[in-house]
């Protein structure tokens, strides 16, 4: 039961996370089309892409510590030789980051059911990633300055 679990728990947070990020990116694209100044429709295009990333990133992290700690579906351990790191919320939450990210260090590893969670989540992550660079870049290629051709 604990595995489905996991694998409810791990479809929901893909679920809301695109969903989030698709409300964002449109509600980014409209206030772009209305804003004055060129760069500053590039600005809301960044920050739109950089807040998305952020609200995924805690929901995962929330997601670990519930999971761990209410759910007992496993937990997090420091990997570092001798290293101890308690199990925080900023603990779930740097391990977010790093996965989601796809940057992985290494140094914290989930043990039981969250190695599903976590494994999801980075290929979330790098789904959401490319996703708002494809925006980022349809923003530039839309809104930023193009030089003037000499005659």
């Amino acid at each position: 039961m604990t595995g489905l679990t996991a694998i409810v728990c791990t479809a929901l947070l893909i679920g809301v996370t695109s969903l989030i990020t698709y409300a964002v990116l449109r509600t980014g694209w409209r206030r772009m089309c209305a804003a004055n100044g060129k760069h500053r429709r590039v600005l809301y295009a960044v920050a739109a892409a950089f807040f998305t990333h952020v609200v995924a990133i805690c929901l995962y992290g929330l997601a670990y510590y519930f999971l761990a700690s209410h759910a007992a579906l496993g937990t997090l351990r420091d990997a570092t030789p001798g290293g101890y790191e308690p199990f925080t919320p900023w603990l779930c939450f740097y391990f977010s980051a790093a996965t989601y990210s796809s940057l992985g260090f290494g140094d914290i590893v989930p043990m039981g059911e969250l190695r599903l969670v976590a494994v999801m989540e980075g290929l979330n992550g790098l789904m959401l990633i490319a996703w708002t660079a494809a925006y980022s870049f349809l923003a530039m290629e839309e809104f930023w300055e193009k030089p003037q051709r000499a005659a």
